[in-house]
């Protein structure tokens, strides 16, 4: 395209000083007007041909020189691909609190914290647990969020624990991979509320139930059993 171009630009230029520099010759009564009709319109044709060959290479031209001066700003398709992912996470507000919008990285955690205006923002942070299967593979779970170690209050997930003699026990089971953290509050009264588990690949944490085995999970009051 190149090679045609400068020779398209030569010829008009070649042909335009031609014609400037050559003599008009005198009237020829022996050529007909329509040879010379004819021969005005041959030269307007390459004329015009020239013309769309010099402005059918300018946007090759202007591409091939902005990539030779910006040759960091064109990436391979195999670069945009579901495979690159950058360090970054993010979280949205919900009524309550923060959960996450935008996935880390597997083996990675997503701290979300609330910035006011009803807004949550992310961070990438070391998960609190390593070996936790929702650290290896994160999703948009409160099991996930909870290896951030952030604000996780909008997610719908909860635990409730009972009194009973001699302290708590959990009555509302946590979600799976979480544990119920029973506190006693007081005036024969307890709670309960998510935390991360003790061990995160322990069965009563992968799948909670009632049990004083899934208590001693969450690390709280377990005195009622």
């Amino acid at each position: 395209m190149t090679v045609k171009l400068i020779a398209a630009t030569m010829c008009l230029l070649l042909g335009l000083n031609v014609s400037a520099s050559t003599p008009k010759p005198k009237d020829d009564p022996g050529v007909s007007t329509h040879k010379q009709i004819n021969q005005i319109l041959l030269n307007y044709n390459k004329f015009l041909e020239s013309v769309t060959e010099i402005f059918s290479g300018i946007p090759h031209i202007g591409s091939t020189l902005y990539r030779s001066m910006n040759p960091g700003s064109v990436r391979s398709a195999a670069s945009d691909g579901p495979s690159q992912k950058s360090d970054s996470c993010d979280c949205d507000y919900h009524s309550g609190g923060c959960t996450i919008s935008q996935l880390p990285r597997a083996n990675l955690a997503c701290h979300c914290t609330y910035k006011g205006a009803w807004t949550c923002g992310g961070e990438i942070r070391a998960c609190a647990q390593p070996d936790a299967p929702k650290c290896k593979n994160p999703e948009k779970s409160l099991a996930t969020c909870l290896q951030g170690g952030g604000d996780c209050g909008a997610y719908p997930e909860r635990c409730d624990c009972n009194y009973h003699s001699g302290g708590c026990r959990i009555a509302v089971t946590a979600a799976q991979n979480t544990a119920c953290k029973c506190n006693y509050k007081g005036a024969w009264t307890c709670g309960g509320n998510i935390v991360r588990c003790k061990d995160s690949n322990n069965a009563k944490c992968l799948n909670p139930d009632s049990s004083r085995e899934s208590c001693q999970q969450g690390g709280g009051d377990c005195g009622g059993y």
